[in-house]
């Protein structure tokens, strides 16, 4: 009995923790991919998440918390945040993609272990 409820609370945090996520990581993601794609010249090309992206996403981010824990996704998350507040600093599409891509490894988690995640969950990353 004992072991079922440390199982039910350690979903019901995960679950929690990964509410408190997505939302964070699409608004952040959305405001990054919108800057790259503007500095580029190509801001019409820019979509917002769909319903379709976002369930990916949740895959991911369910899988990310699994490998990588919530202690590195929540950094991860954060730090995106951070790249994103910063975001018309850049002038260079090149530079913000890299800190964006640079957020992953900043918070312990091994690039190509993520994209092997976000193919398993038909995602990008």
């Amino acid at each position: 009995m004992k072991y079922r409820i440390a199982t039910f609370l350690l979903v019901l945090s995960a679950t929690s923790v990964q509410a408190d996520l997505l939302p964070r990581w699409e608004v952040a993601e959305e405001a990054l991919t919108a800057r790259v794609f503007d500095l580029a010249g190509n801001s019409q090309y820019f979509s917002p998440w769909n319903s379709e992206d976002r369930a990916g996403k949740a895959c991911l981010l369910d899988a990310m918390l699994r490998t990588f824990g919530p202690s590195n996704v929540e950094g991860y998350v954060a730090s995106l945040e951070r790249t994103a507040a910063a975001r018309m600093s850049y002038a260079d599409s090149s530079e913000l993609s890299l800190d964006w891509m640079g957020a992953a490894s900043r918070n312990g988690m091994d690039l190509a272990t993520v994209m092997d995640l976000a193919m398993a969950c038909n995602s990008s990353f």
